[in-house]
């Protein structure tokens, strides 16, 4: 699965394809990538609202639990 900023540019590049297309007035071509451009932007928007606040950083936070970074010597308990 793509990430936010994959899913962005792949919307961003059907949306400059279907301004491309406006040139040599290509209309059907046009309002399909437009179409298409929408479309991908939509799904963008609807995984990045479930993603998790603080993005792929957070989640690996969390695996880490209450371990310290890598390479980290572990402390002896207090």
């Amino acid at each position: 699965m793509p990430d936010a900023e994959e899913r962005l540019a792949l919307a961003s590049c059907a949306f400059v394809a279907g301004c491309l297309l406006l040139a040599p007035r290509e209309w059907i071509s046009a309002g399909l990538a437009f179409a298409l451009a929408a479309a991908l932007f939509g799904w963008h928007l609807r995984l990045r609202a479930g993603a998790p606040k603080g993005g792929p950083s957070a989640l690996a936070q969390g695996a880490r639990g209450a371990q310290g970074p890598p390479g980290e010597e572990p402390r002896a308990p207090a």
